[in-house]
This record gives structure tokens, C-alpha cells and sequence, in this order.
């Protein structure tokens, strides 16, 4: 089964004040799948972040769109059926299977390890490492919901489900959405703003976010991206003078500071076991074991080891050794 209707069921949507949804058809999307084949059914949706790094969304609405489309070398593409990008448009990529869901099932539904087969995958725009969604992605997302329910559900159960509610890898996204909110928001759409009537989407199921791996699309460079922008962002500088720093710097100046500490603690160290070494060994100690007994031995001094080890033994008895 191939969604070919699918941008054309998202462009007749309209909300209770009579507005759409913007929509872009991504070329060659009606025969788009990753493995050659149509989906075996549609009973709902699972919803992704993509974590692009920040710093994409100065130049493109959709930085992903490209990835999403190809796929990259461990992950054939295409890698959903929508993409939904940051000014709230809606690009429509495949109308066949995408390689979006991995292992897990719809909680206490099922279809289990087959997301791929049975469900269409959004995956919006955001880095997902901090609540950076736009006003424009929260307002539309519930329509798109809405829209695709109205458009798949032919009055039976459509779940909304997150990838993290559903993976059983320890997915977390979409980060910082409320899950639960979001499906009362789509029903209360479906139902024309009546809140309270009764609509079967999936509910009820908003997972805690589990600490885990958090990429759900990122390439090993993307997350050094992300990692680098939280590392640079200014926090306030506690103490000293006024103005902001940042974590990278922070460290950089405390590294610098120990470090400094650290030498001039080994260097007074080392001194004192010096002075020390050189009570412990005393006079004798010190021309037969010390610097100066090397400048005896290359003059030819040999010194009585007999003498010598009865004086350690005494020293030792007395504690100095």
C-alpha cells in the first residue's frame, strides 16, 4: 500500500477557523519506500525528533530534508513519510514504507518490531537536547495529528504515539513534548474544539524520558555539534568580574588553575622529602649515599660497608629510618 493520496488528504484538513496546513510535496515521494515495498497497513503515527544541530536552522526551514530523503550509509532512507519543519510546514517524503521506527511495539497494542509496516513517521525538526521548538511547530503540530487521523482513521482507533513510547532502545524523542497533551490537543481538533467528546486515539501512554541515547537521527558529527553549542552557551559568571562565560571556557580556567596549583604543590613537595631524606640519612648517610658520597665515589672514595650497614642498623633501631 502506497500513501499516494497523502499530500493530498493533508491539503484538504482544515481546522475550526477554516485554515490548512502548508504542504510541500518532496520530488518522487508517491513511489518513495526504503525496501521496495508499500506499507501493510496505516494505524497511526509515530512521532520523532530529528536532532539537527541548532545552529542548521539559521539557513534552511528543513536542514534534515536531504538526510530524511537518502538515508546515510547504516540507515537507508527514506527515514519517514513526513518531515515537519520549523516554520510548521509540512514536507511530505514517502508514500511507501520508512526506515523510522526500529524494534518496539504500540504500547499494550502491539505490532511488534513492525512501526515501519503499519504506521507513518514524522519526524520534526529540533536538536532534542533542549526545548528549542518554534511557536509555529506547537500550534500546527496537533493539525497535522488531526489531519492524518481524519484522513486514515475511517472512524476506528488511530494512535499517536511517541518514538519513545514505542522503541525499545531507549529512544527519547520527540524531547520536551508532552505526549499526552499533544494527543487531547489532536482530539479536541477532530472534535471541532469541543473538548471532553470522546475520540480514539492512543492515550494514556506518555513514557517518562528514560536517560539513554537520545539519537534518533543524528550523525556522530551532528552530535558533536549539539554537544559544542551547549558547551558554548553563555551562563552567567559566578563571582568575579560581571558578564557571561561558558562551560568549555569555565573547565579551560579551572584546569589551568589546578594545574598551576598542582606544580607548586609537587615542587614544595619535593623539597621537603629532600630535607627530609637528607636528616633521615645524616652526615654519614649523605657521603655514603647522597650527592656528595657520588663525588667521593668518582674521587675514589669506598666507603666501609661494614661501618656502614652498623650504622644504618642503629639508625633504624632509633627510628630515624
Amino acid at each position: 500500500m502506497f500513501l499516494t493520496d497523502l499530500a493530498d488528504k493533508l491539503r484538504a484538513y482544515r481546522d475550526s477557523d477554516g485554515e490548512g496546513l502548508t504542504v510541500v510535496e518532496v520530488d518522487g515521494w508517491q513511489y518513495r519506500t526504503f525496501d521496495g515495498n508499500g506499507m501493510a497497513g496505516n494505524v497511526g503515527v509515530i512521532h520523532h525528533h530529528t536532532a539537527t544541530a541548532e545552529s542548521a536552522y539559521a539557513y534552511s526551514d528543513c536542514p534534515t530534508l536531504s538526510l530524511l530523503v537518502n538515508g546515510r550509509s547504516d540507515l537507508p532512507g527514506p527515514l519517514c513519510n513526513i518531515a515537519f519543519g520549523r516554520s510548521g510546514t509540512v514536507y511530505v517524503v514517502a508514500a511507501g514504507q520508512a526506515n523510522h521506527a526500529g524494534r518496539g511495539q504500540i504500547p499494550g497494542v502491539g505490532y511488534e518490531n513492525l512501526g515501519n509496516y503499519y504506521t507513518i513517521g514524522i519526524e520534526a525538526e529540533s536538536s532534542g537536547v533542549r526545548d528549542d521548538w518554534t511557536e509555529a511547530q506547537r500550534r500546527v503540530w496537533p493539525h497535522l495529528g488531526a489531519a492524518l487521523d481524519e484522513a486514515y482513521s475511517g472512524g476506528d482507533v488511530y494512535y499517536q504515539v511517541g518514538h519513545r513510547e514505542y522503541s525499545y532502545d531507549g529512544k527519547i524523542d520527540p524531547s520536551y513534548i508532552d505526549l499526552d497533551k499533544l494527543r487531547d490537543d489532536i482530539n479536541t481538533n477532530l472534535t471541532g474544539g469541543i473538548t471532553g467528546a470522546t475520540q480514539t486515539t492512543a492515550s494514556g501512554m506518555n513514557a517518562a524520558v528514560d536517560e539513554g541515547d537520545w539519537l534518533s537521527m543524528a550523525t556522530k558529527e551532528d552530535v558533536k555539534n549539539a554537544v559544542r553549542e551547549v558547551l558554548n552557551e553563555p551562563i552567567p559568571r559566578a563571582g568575579g568580574e560581571k558578564g557571561n562565560t561558558s562551560l568549555i571556557a569555565e573547565a579551560a580556567w579551572r584546569t589551568s588553575r589546578d594545574n598551576r596549583l598542582e606544580k607548586r604543590l609537587d615542587v614544595i613537595g619535593s623539597r621537603v622529602f629532600h630535607l627530609w631524606t637528607d636528616l633521615r640519612l645524616g652526615v654519614s648517610g649523605r657521603v655514603s649515599d647522597g650527592a656528595l658520597g657520588s663525588v667521593f665515589r668518582r674521587l675514589g672514595y669506598a666507603p666501609d660497608e661494614a661501618k656502614r650497614a652498623e650504622t644504618f642498623k642503629a639508625n633504624e633501631k632509633k627510628g630515624w629510618l
